[in-house]
């Protein structure tokens, strides 16, 4: 009853207030000016009910104030104020010529007062970052900010009351249990593990992929070089990334991977076979493999390799985006190395040493809900001969070099369902757990990878989803040649990545140390606790990338119909008109998300300091400080998304 309470005062005071402060509705006067990329000014605030009537200039091409949810989309060219405006609800209406338009700033309905943000962005191409080109109307009273602010509140009072009610209670086992077993798939659904036990089922996944693959580097390469109209861009940054983020990392896991094309073609390089099973030894190994065979060296055998990979691509995404070839070519790049290094080193080198995309999922999918585990513990404990580790008559040696009895985390595993097949004890199954389950980093690698991938989600959210045209000029390499700017940008992301932020949190661990007086280094701290903030990480990344396809999701369509940009019209959408999914819809989700990883973030924090202080009033000591940080970083991003 408290919590509820406590629920309702936090959410209904703000909104109350902001009520009983809302002032009259007004005529506003506001001239736009549009250039590349952006417009002047980018964020508008207003009062609900307000008129306003906008005039519109161009400093140098084309440009567009395109609001769906107003039905509007006012287009002007430079050395003329005239405005062009169109009705959006029908795009084939002639438009009507005026020197401005007039929006009263208000959604009709009831649950069109609880739209707060609405995004006005630009429909007609001036460049490669055209798609970046937007500013955002601000309607007060602010109903999703000061919701979004009193849930967090929220949230975060009825965390620490709960943990507060029960500091002098004492420990259950539970409580101290670092995963979560979950259900046993395979016990439940027997035909799966039947599916994923034949030796065709995974290859077959990776050739579909390996097809889609091919199209989207020819399409990447050969076809329109707008980004926005390119399909090979569109497929692999906006719809692939989209189900990577929100699909299968939260829920599978790592079993993107069990379908990657990438390093399909060096594994049969190294096995001269698709599903035949070759008999023989190489090595220690109990299979006939090709290649050199070379262990990866010791002094590169972690994960900083792999981290500072993602961090140089992620630092040219840009150019990847917006360079449709690029995207082409950096795909190439990955598939030859990856073959490259099957010929010289052992097993999947690629992926479990360099490959961006496994960092970014193999951090994240220690809170994915899918896992692979051994079914019963005593039989990996006798067993001797390691055929998991090793290979058998039935399948392979495990391409990332695991035994099944040591997997105990979603990190280092790739799902490729290889043991499934090798172990002859049938000893591999696959559980279905509670979300954010694993909670420790083990090593600093790990820790820094959690923390760069929390920093890059955010930096993308900032530069890309910001209304700032100033900051995307700092990473516009492409056409305007910022490389001095680029060189900044650079520098300052790394700097947060690698050094200021993990700084950040070893200063909150230090503080900790502190008022819980454990033995433990800041440093150990640092690595036990960076774990925690992964489900917040992933709700950043989600956060970022729902927007993407929802704004762009006609363009998809329109791409399907002319995949290469020629003037085709496969599926009679290539000249559909451009609809936004749910927009005024965005900026809830984008909180929503946040909440969800606040939340969950508080729970592995807690869970964290349990097992580390074994006290609970001491856990509770040491948890706030690091919430608390949490709760501000938080703040700031639901301050973003709704303000």
């Amino acid at each position: 009853m408290i919590e509820l309470m406590i629920i309702f005062i936090a959410m209904v005071l703000p909104l109350s207030w902001a009520l009983s402060h809302a002032e009259s509705p007004q005529l506003r006067r506001i001239h736009i000016e549009n250039f590349r990329y952006g417009k002047a000014p980018s964020i508008i605030h207003c009062n609900r009910g307000d008129t306003l009537v906008i005039t519109m200039s161009s400093r140098d091409t084309g440009h567009s104030i395109y609001m769906q949810e107003f039905d509007i989309d006012a287009k002007v060219n430079p050395g003329n104020g005239k405005i062009l405006q169109f009705k959006i609800s029908d795009p084939t209406a002639p438009p009507t010529i005026s020197d401005s338009f007039i929006i009263v700033a208000d959604h009709p309905g009831f649950f069109g007062q609880f739209v707060s943000k609405t995004s006005f962005r630009c429909h007609v191409w001036c460049g490669p970052m055209h798609a970046f080109e937007h500013g955002v109307l601000i309607l007060h009273p602010n109903f999703l900010l000061n919701a979004g602010i009193g849930a967090l509140l929220a949230l975060f009072l009825i965390g620490i009351l709960r943990k507060f009610r029960t500091r002098h209670m004492p420990l259950s086992p539970d409580e101290l249990e670092q995963y979560d077993s979950g259900v046993d798939l395979f016990q439940k659904f027997p035909g799966l593990k039947r599916l994923l036990q034949k030796r065709w089922f995974q290859p077959l996944m990776m050739s579909i992929g390996a097809v889609v693959l091919y199209l989207i580097v020819m399409i990447s390469i050969f076809g329109t070089q707008m980004s926005g109209r390119n399909l090979g861009v569109l497929v692999i940054w906006i719809v692939w990334m989209f189900f990577v983020v929100t699909v299968f990392t939260p829920l599978g896991g790592r079993s993107w991977c069990t379908i990657c094309p990438i390093p399909m073609a060096g594994e049969f390089l190294q096995r001269r076979s698709v599903t035949r099973v070759r008999s023989g030894s190489t090595g220690r190994y109990k299979n006939k493999l090709f290649g050199l065979m070379r262990s990866w060296p010791k002094s590169l055998d972690n994960g900083w390799l792999r981290l500072l990979f993602f961090l140089l691509l992620g630092t040219f995404s840009t150019t990847l985006v917006v360079k449709p070839e690029m995207t082409g070519y950096a795909i190439l790049f990955l598939v030859i190395l990856s073959m490259i290094l099957s010929m010289i080193f052992e097993h999947r080198s690629f992926c479990r040493y360099l490959c961006p995309i496994n960092t970014f999922i193999a951090i994240h999918a220690t809170s994915g809900k899918l896992a692979l585990r051994k079914t019963d513990a005593t039989v990996c404990e006798e067993c001797r001969a390691n055929y998991c580790e090793k290979g058998s008559k039935g399948g392979y040696p495990c391409p990332y070099g695991l035994n099944v009895a040591d997997i105990n985390d979603n990190f280092d595993c790739g799902m490729c369902t290889e043991c499934m097949k090798s172990c002859l004890y049938d000893n591999v199954t696959l559980r279905w757990r509670k979300f954010g389950s694993e909670i420790s980093t083990h090593t600093l690698s790990r820790a820094i990878t959690a923390i760069a991938m929390f920093v890059l989600g955010t930096a993308y959210t900032i530069t890309y989803l910001g209304p700032w045209a100033k900051i995307r000029d700092y990473v516009n390499i492409i056409d305007k040649g910022n490389w001095d700017l680029f060189a900044i940008y650079g520098i300052i992301l790394w700097l947060f990545a690698l050094v200021l932020f993990p700084l950040a949190l070893l200063l909150v661990n230090y503080i900790s140390k502190k008022v819980t007086g454990i033995q433990e280094s800041p440093k150990a701290l640092l690595i036990a606790s960076s774990g925690s903030i992964i489900p917040l990480s992933l709700s950043v990344w989600t956060a970022f990338i729902v927007p993407m396809l929802f704004v762009n999701i006609t363009f998809i369509q329109q791409a399907l119909s002319d995949p290469l940009g020629w003037g085709w019209n496969l599926f009679g959408q290539a000249g559909s008109p451009w609809v936004q999914l749910v927009p005024r819809l965005i900026p809830w989700l984008q909180v929503i998300f946040i909440l969800m990883g606040f939340a969950y973030s508080f729970r592995n924090a807690w869970r964290i300091w349990l097992k580390l202080t074994l006290n609970r009033a001491r856990a509770l000591k040491g948890l706030i400080p690091l919430v608390s940080f949490y709760f501000l970083l938080s703040f700031i991003f639901i301050w973003y998304y709704a303000n």
